[in-house]
């Protein structure tokens, strides 16, 4: 198998991402530079059966610990509007890429009984 060659300020900031990136929020808050408001989006390929319950764990510990947050209220976040989102709690928004079938079991399992 061919070895990669990345190049070294690749390597560099994979390496020190766990160091900067908190300086960085710490930056931005001292700099008052921070978003107002910002959330993150996890992108679910396919879900096969045998991984369900863990897609499962996952949802249920962003509900208890986080929040969902629909296109709805992305689009109003990314236009500069205030949302609703309950204090310490980080926004999450979930999308499914390409229609696979177990997306849709995903859906009807775990996310509809949850509203």
């Amino acid at each position: 198998m061919a070895t990669v060659n990345y190049p070294i300020w690749l390597s560099l900031c994979y390496r020190m991402g766990p160091v900067l990136l908190p300086a960085y929020r710490i930056w931005r808050r001292i700099t008052g530079s921070a978003a107002k408001q910002e959330f993150r989006a996890l992108l679910f390929h396919d879900i096969p059966e045998d991984r369900m319950d863990r897609f499962a764990r996952l949802i249920q510990y962003l509900v208890d610990h986080h929040m969902l947050i629909n296109p709805e209220q992305v689009e109003a976040i990314l236009g500069g509007k205030s949302v609703s989102i309950k204090e310490g709690r980080t926004p999450y928004l979930l999308t499914f890429d390409d229609g696979f079938e177990s997306q849709a079991s995903a859906a009807r399992e775990v996310l509809d009984p949850l509203g």
